[in-house]
Parts: structure tokens; sequence; C-alpha cells
């Protein structure tokens, strides 16, 4: 059992510290992990468990959007495409995508790079790379504080 929760420390530590921006995310697209890299990249001072991928990415639709709207832009996003790839037992390396998103109090179109691996108990672990230059800059900016 000791050994067991050794094991555990050292990945949620690991994954913590990793300089790539990890989620975990349940199939119906609530986040139950983040690490430091997330929460840097996509200035998430809040917390982000329990809350859905849109919510703690920034989506402009997801808090600016009429209900109606939100549920069409969802629909047609491409990070709910890769959980749907999930639920069929599909990963994801390296789907690029543009996406508006509210970081760091701006509104800008940001190239996302997004990988997948798929987990246990309908989860699977999400790779987010910023690849357009406002990405690189906040990134860049937090190198000394990953």
């Amino acid at each position: 059992m000791h050994k067991a929760q050794n094991m555990e420390a050292f990945y949620k530590d690991l994954l913590s510290h990793l300089p790539y921006a990890l989620a975990v995310v349940h199939t119906d697209g609530l986040i139950s992990y983040t690490n430091k890299a997330f929460a840097q990249l996509f200035s998430t001072e809040n917390e982000t468990i329990n809350q859905l991928c849109g919510q703690a990415l920034g989506c402009t639709y997801f808090n600016k959007a009429s209900t109606e709207e939100q549920i069409f832009r969802c629909a047609h996003c491409e990070i709910k495409k890769i959980i749907a790839l999930a639920e069929k037992g599909q990963t994801v390396k390296n789907r690029l995508f543009n996406k508006n998103l509210n970081i760091h109090g701006e509104t800008k179109l940001h190239l996302l790079s997004v990988s997948s691996v798929i987990l246990s108990n309908n989860r699977l672990l999400m790779i987010f790379d910023d690849q357009s230059d406002s990405g690189r800059e906040a990134l860049k900016y937090s190198e000394g504080t990953l």
C-alpha cells in the first residue's frame, strides 16, 4: 500500500512539473486535473477542476454566447471531436486548429496543437501547445516559474 502511494505521489509530481500544458478530461467534458503549465498557458488563476473544458480554456463561446449558440459551438469544437474519438478508442497526435480564446484578459485567435492519450474510467490526457505567437510568449514569460 505504501509503495502504491509513493508511486502515485511521484506521478502527480512528474505531471505537475512537465513543461507541457496537461489536462485530464472526462468524456463528458469535465476536467479532473490540470498542471502548472496549463494554468500558466491558459491564465487560469481559478480552480479548473470540475469545470467544462471550454470554461477552463477561456473559450469565448462558453462565457459570452447564448445557451443555444454555446451548444452549437461546443458540438462543432475540435476539442469535443478529440473527446469523441477517445470514446471510440482513438488517440490524437498534434491536431492543429484555430480557436478564439480569452487568455490573460485578451480575446485572440490561437493556433492550438492538441494530442490525447486514453486513460481508464472514461478519461483522457490532453496535451495542449499554443503554436501562435501569443501562446509562445505566455510560455516564454512563465518559463522561470514552471
